[in-house]
């Protein structure tokens, strides 16, 4: 979301929304950064059509 600033004495204008986001999960604090510009994003967002590949996770290994 944004909004346009102006003159010396601030007029704040319409919300305007300048992208949709398909985020996942509940914590949407790590799904995108703000460049040092201000003027760009990073967005950790889903690929259209990406196969998801399952991870295993072994708890309690014996050590060789």
């Amino acid at each position: 979301m944004a909004v346009d600033l102006s003159g010396s004495d601030p007029l704040i204008g319409a919300l305007l929304s300048r992208f949709a986001l398909p985020f996942r999960g509940y914590d949407m604090r790590y799904h995108y950064g703000v460049m040092s510009d201000a003027q760009r994003f990073v967005v950790n967002a889903p690929i259209t059509g990406a196969v998801s590949t399952p991870a295993t996770v072994v708890l309690n290994a014996p050590l060789p």
